[in-house]
């Protein structure tokens, strides 16, 4: 009868360790992690597309480009102009806003509400351009494009 309990006692203990050693103080399952909350970054924005070929105006024809701002936007947002032009620039909003060629270092000028910009030739080889607005082209989509032909 001894031999049968010890061998009892012998495999209760070895059942024992084998489920997780529980006379240890190390847990027979993994504690849980707490993860930190996950964050949320707002998505990338990049400048609306610039209008198409057939809405920009010709402007050829005329001494000077014509621009005016409005609130936040150009008026129009599509030019057509040769390379000889000059360019005119009115800001008739309450903010104030670039005329930002970002592909064409030195064409960034302000333009506070009221005061007009003028007789500036922009000097560009022809090629179609995106201008902005650097203060308001992400948030309020003040965009456009200049398409610079050859003078005739």
């Amino acid at each position: 009868m001894r031999k049968t309990v010890l061998a009892l006692a012998a495999a209760l203990t070895l059942v024992g360790v084998a489920c997780g050693n529980q006379g240890s103080s190390q847990p027979s399952t993994p504690p849980a992690t707490t993860q930190p909350p996950a964050t949320t970054s707002p998505p990338a924005t990049s400048p609306p597309a610039s209008p198409t070929a057939a809405a920009c105006i010709d402007q050829t024809a005329q001494p000077q480009i014509t621009l005016t701002m409005v609130d936040f936007a150009f008026q129009p947002n599509c030019i057509k102009a040769t390379t000889q032009q000059t360019i005119s620039i009115t800001n008739n909003g309450k903010a104030v806003h670039t005329f930002t060629i970002p592909s064409a270092p030195g064409i960034d000028v302000t333009v506070a509400p009221g005061t007009p910009f003028n007789g500036e030739a922009l000097g560009l080889a022809p090629g179609t351009y995106q201008f902005i607005c650097r203060f308001h082209f992400q948030s309020q989509g003040m965009v456009g494009q200049l398409q610079i032909v050859a003078a005739a």
